[in-house]
């Protein structure tokens, strides 16, 4: 059986704001850290199934858009390592 984590953060910005940084993969290595850019190995605009390259800890990996819903939630499953999934909440208060 895997083992998963959870985490929530609070971002002061509108969730397409948030969408336009998440999906812009030339900057990922902002918000995960063990990462050294993608590349997007999949002609086209971000679909469900592109797939993107990428560096982690020395090795070029690969993974997978599996859930896209531009401003709310985006999956990517690698072949091999953690998903990522980020789902957007608009907070209220």
């Amino acid at each position: 059986m895997s083992k998963g984590f959870s985490t929530k953060e609070h971002i002061s910005a509108s969730p397409h704001d948030v969408w336009s940084n998440l999906t812009d993969f030339k900057n990922a290595d902002r918000w995960m850290s063990s990462i050294d850019g993608f590349t997007q190995r999949t002609e086209g605009p971000l679909k469900l199934g592109t797939v993107l390259k990428f560096n982690a800890r020395g090795k070029e990996r690969e993974t997978r858009v599996t859930a896209l819903e531009p401003d709310k939630r985006l999956a990517l499953t690698p072949t091999q390592g953690v998903n990522r999934h980020a789902i957007l909440t608009p907070f209220e208060g």
